[in-house]
């Protein structure tokens, strides 16, 4: 019965995307009702402490003269061991983070590592870098506004993940939901300082 196995495929494609809508809704929710960057971080990453991430960061952009990016400043941080240090308040420079090297060539595409180890898109130093600190596995998402670097979001993973289809859409949603929020916050905390 080809025919019912194709309806079932659709009905399935379909369950799929109302469920990817209903979390991108949930997610704009609190990004809308968020006051500060935790706040902010907390609506952007539950989809991935959902799937098991370890932990997830909120970044700053920090840009030279001509707008290129010079480092990032961690500015929230979520952990699900509540005794891990926090990194907020760390500053990596850009050419330093384990990403960076692949963003030059895709700076609006999110990155999905679904294995540190083996992943040949990172350098040995950018390898080494992750599994340092315990990351086998990271969604890393570029953050930019009008062509122009603002931050990034990155959800870690202790273990190898495969990131499904559902997932990654969700997470390349994210920039859309999150720059601009995410920039307002960022003026708003510099005219509070």
């Amino acid at each position: 019965m080809p025919e019912l196995d194709e309806l079932q495929a659709q009905i399935s494609a379909l369950k799929s995307e109302l469920e990817q809508a209903r979390t991108l809704q949930t997610i704009s929710r609190g990004v809308n009702a968020a006051h500060n960057e935790a706040e902010l971080l907390k609506a952007l990453a539950q989809p991935a402490l959902k799937a098991g991430a370890a932990s997830a960061n909120l970044s700053y952009t920090h840009l030279n003269g001509a707008g290129n990016p010079v480092d990032l400043e961690t500015v929230a941080s979520v952990n699900a061991q509540p005794d891990v240090p926090s990194p907020v308040g760390m500053r990596v420079h850009w050419t330093k983070y384990a990403v960076a090297q692949v963003w030059r060539d895709h700076p609006d595409s999110p990155l999905y590592i679904a294995d540190a180890q083996t992943d040949m898109r990172l350098d040995k130093a950018a390898r080494a870098r992750l599994l340092r600190f315990g990351i086998r596995a990271q969604a890393a998402i570029p953050l930019r506004q009008g062509g122009r670097w603002v931050g990034a979001l990155t959800f870690d993973w202790k273990e190898p993940h495969d990131f499904d289809a559902s997932e990654c859409a969700v997470y390349d949603a994210l920039p859309v939901l999150a720059a601009s929020a995410i920039e307002n916050q960022r003026l708003v905390s510099r005219l509070e300082k």
